[in-house]
């Protein structure tokens, strides 16, 4: 994000004129400064667009697209990359598909040593997004439509490096690009990652209803990209059994790491339909072991060693489940 980016960014940009939909893929855009991510986003604003606290973006450059744009968008976006979501995010330019950004769109200050020896920054401001006043530090700025990565997502788009998030995104993008309305398709796209099938499926329904979209939007298939996270969901579930049953008597199980994916998980599985039961047992069964494991996260020191007092009160707490064993194995060997 410096004059570089934004000269490379508008050469790339002019060479296009003429397109009819974009997509615009952000995953591992680096940061910088917030004013060249505001120059860059410019170009998707034909009339200008309110930016909230941050005043306006655009028009900017030769020419700007006002088309049907999708973005992609991961975690490894992080300082002004995030400010560039947020811009075509929040003002609903486009649909973001993905993975939350990084969480660390905080202003940096440089510190110096009085020695002058060394030198640092650190993040010293909890910015909140321009329009909304949403505070991402930690979090990151959600997709539109969240991708799950899960045994039969993986393969989505074929070919011998899958991408299922710029799959995913041409899948929204091509039934933009035929004339569907910008917010049903955002809200069906969001629903069918969330696991709200039936959703989809009307809209999918629509669009096939309707002469000059179904012609236009060719190769859409509601029905089996629906079925494909039915199925995907399905098997993420069967993962998470067999992770449980692999961990056998030796370690203990990834309950901590399990209490994060499930709420997720199971939401979806509700919304879909697909069975989750097992799912809820076991999370309600290694609650003990969660309690545990977030309990020697917070004891251990910052070389992940328990001192001897750390020990003796992680064990007379915890020492019953499969983490305090493991802990008590550990030192003894």
């Amino acid at each position: 994000m410096n004059a570089a980016t934004v000269k490379a960014f508008g050469a790339a940009f002019d060479a296009l004129k003429g397109m009819e939909a974009l997509l615009l893929d952000c995953r591992g855009m680096g940061g910088g400064g917030d004013d060249f991510a505001w120059t860059m986003c410019g170009r998707l604003f034909s009339k200008g667009a309110d930016n909230g606290s941050h005043g306006k973006l655009g028009p900017n450059g030769s020419w700007q697209f006002d088309g049907p744009a999708v973005m992609l968008q991961d975690e490894s976006e992080v300082s002004s990359a995030e400010t560039f979501t947020w811009a075509l995010s929040e003002t609903g330019r486009v649909v973001s598909v993905g993975r939350a950004t990084g969480g660390w769109g905080i202003i940096p200050r440089r510190y110096e040593l009085p020695s002058g020896l060394a030198a640092f920054r650190l993040g010293t401001g909890d910015r909140g997004t321009p329009i909304k006043g949403i505070h991402t530090e930690g979090v990151g700025w959600p997709a539109d439509v969240t991708v799950p990565f899960g045994p039969k997502l993986v393969e989505f788009g074929g070919g011998k490096t899958p991408d299922p998030v710029r799959a995913l995104g041409l899948e929204v993008l091509n039934v933009l690009h035929a004339g569907a309305n910008l917010g049903d398709t955002r809200a069906a796209f969001h629903a069918l990652a969330e696991g709200d099938v039936a959703a989809f499926k009307g809209f999918a329904k629509k669009v096939a209803g309707s002469a000059a979209l179904a012609a236009k939007a060719k190769g859409f298939d509601g029905e089996k990209l629906a079925r494909l996270f039915v199925d995907d969901l399905a098997a993420e579930l069967a993962l998470e059994a067999a992770a449980l049953e692999a961990a056998g008597d030796d370690l203990p199980p990834d309950a901590l790491g399990l209490a994060r994916r499930a709420p997720r998980l199971l939401a979806r599985a509700k919304a879909s339909g697909v069975k989750a039961g097992a799912l809820e047992v076991a999370v309600k069964r290694l609650a003990p072991e969660t309690a545990a494991q977030e309990a020697l996260l917070r004891a251990v020191d910052d070389s992940f060693q328990l001192s001897d007092d750390a020990k003796k009160a992680f064990l007379a707490k915890h020492g019953a489940t499969k983490t305090g064993k493991y802990v008590r194995a550990r030192d003894a060997k």
